[in-house]
Order: structure tokens, then sequence, then C-alpha cells
């Protein structure tokens, strides 16, 4: 809810739930944290459109899937606790059971029918027992690398389905030259760290992993930083009392994994409220 003014003043929060909706007060200001895209929603759910999911971004990212008959993977093989950072990009090792875990991802999505999460949950206890029985008795390793753009130029916009209450992209920009050039040079790196984990990997590159190309599920900039924010003290423009932290409000992605930086933002607006208090 808003107050009246010139400004708009967040003044309470309205939350709904099975058995109804009720009002939350505030009495300092509302603090919006829930992600890249539910910060935009919940944005334009309450009329504020200015700036909103214009910078939406995330890493590009080429990903193929790993069989390597050996345990464990060689050493010069990056892993997450030693990621390969290069100028423009990172190599990155995700094991040594992605599908055991894409499984679990698929088992808690809301999103999903009932009976499709069911049915993930068995296949994730299935994986469970089958790559902890594999992984930890035989010299197999099963896993993911991936090269990631680290600082792309891409982003997409972010549009308000005020009939379905759900974001749309309004427009996806052809991926640049630039970050094409690096996802390709990071590709060539990767495809030199595959080749020497042996011919069954080779195999599963030459089957699957030309063809897996996306990103790296890092959202940010819905309501960025210096569009939809000011950039000082990231409230949302228009308005008093109403701020944005996490990634929704990074106007560029960081290098590596935004968790760090949502931490920061968050931090930097904790010392801001208490300056002015």
């Amino acid at each position: 809810g808003f107050g009246g003014g010139r400004e708009c003043r967040a003044v309470a929060v309205v939350c709904e739930g099975r058995s109804g909706s009720f009002l939350l007060r505030a009495q300092r200001g509302v603090v919006v944290a829930a992600g890249a895209e539910a910060s935009a929603l919940l944005l334009f759910r309450s009329g504020l459109t200015a700036g909103v999911g214009a910078l939406y971004r995330d890493h590009p990212t080429a990903a193929w899937p790993t069989i390597a008959l050996r345990r464990p993977p060689p050493r010069d093989v990056p892993t997450y606790s030693g990621v390969a950072f290069h100028a423009e990009f990172q190599l990155s090792f995700c094991g040594p059971r992605p599908l055991a875990g894409v499984a679990r991802l698929a088992s808690t999505a809301a999103g999903l029918p009932p009976a499709v999460r069911r049915l993930a949950g068995v296949v994730t206890r299935v994986f469970d027992f089958f790559f902890f029985a594999t992984v930890d008795v035989l010299p197999v390793t099963v896993g993911v690398i991936s090269a990631t753009v680290s600082q792309p130029l891409s982003h997409a916009t972010l549009a308000y389905d005020r009939d379905d209450d759900r974001l749309t992209l309004a427009s996806v920009a052809r991926l640049p030259d630039r970050d094409r050039a690096v996802l390709a040079d990071a590709r060539r790196h990767a495809k030199g760290v595959a080749d020497r984990m042996g011919l069954w990997h080779r195999l599963a590159y030459f089957l699957v992993g030309r063809r897996c190309v996306g990103t790296l599920w890092h959202p940010a900039g819905g309501a960025a930083s210096g569009t939809a924010l000011d950039p000082n003290r990231l409230d949302v423009r228009g308005t008093q009392n109403l701020f944005v932290v996490g990634a929704a409000a990074m106007p560029q992605l960081p290098a590596a994994n935004p968790m760090l930086a949502c931490y920061a933002i968050g931090w930097r607006l904790a010392e801001l409220l208490a300056a002015s208090s």
C-alpha cells in the first residue's frame, strides 16, 4: 500500500494466503528481497513500472555431461572448490551426481504438476543410490563441465501480463558478438579439459554436449540500480521508504555466482538505514 503525496510512500504490505488477505503495516519502510524475477513482479503488481525489468541478465553458459572411468576426477579438472577463472570466462566442474541434482530440483519445483514432482522424487532416490554405489565403489566420475561468460553484455526486458499475473520476456536481444566470441573461446578451453578425461567423455560431448547452451541460472537486474532504483539509496524511484536488495538490484552481473554480491547489497542498505535513523 502507498500513501499520498507527490512521491508514493510505502506504508504497508498486503499478504494473501489460503485463509484470505491481511495487512502488514510498515513503520520505517519496506525492503523487497525476493530475487530478480519475484521482486520485479511485486513492483509491477504495485503499479511501479518505471525502469522495472529493463536490465534482466544471466550468465550465458555452454555445458555438457562428463563420463570418465577414473576416480576422483583428474587434478587439472576444475571443481567448485577450485573454479578456473580467466579474464573473460570461467570453467567449472559440477559433479559427481548432476542427474540426481536435476531430479531433486524437479521434485521441489512448485510450477510442475504434483505427479511429475512425485516421480522426480522417486528418480532422485534411485539416482542417489545408483551414483553412490557407482562413484564411491567403481572408478567412474559423472559430472558436468560448464563454460560461462563472466560479465555478459547481453540482457533481456521483462514485462508484466496483468491478466495472468505473471512476467513475460518482452524482448530478448541477440547475443552480442563479444559474448559469442567469449563463449566460443570458453568452449574451446573446456573441450581441452574434456579431452584429457578420455574417450567416454568425448563420446558424451559428441552426442549431447554440442547442443547444451543456455544460462547458468543466475538471473539478475529485475529492478536494477540506476534504472528502477536510485543508485545511492537503493530506493525505488518516485517512492519513499521502498527499497530493493539482492540480485534484482544489480545493473551488471558479477564475474561469478552472485550470492556474495547479494549479501553485500543487503549489508549496504543496512548501513544506509542505520545512518538515517
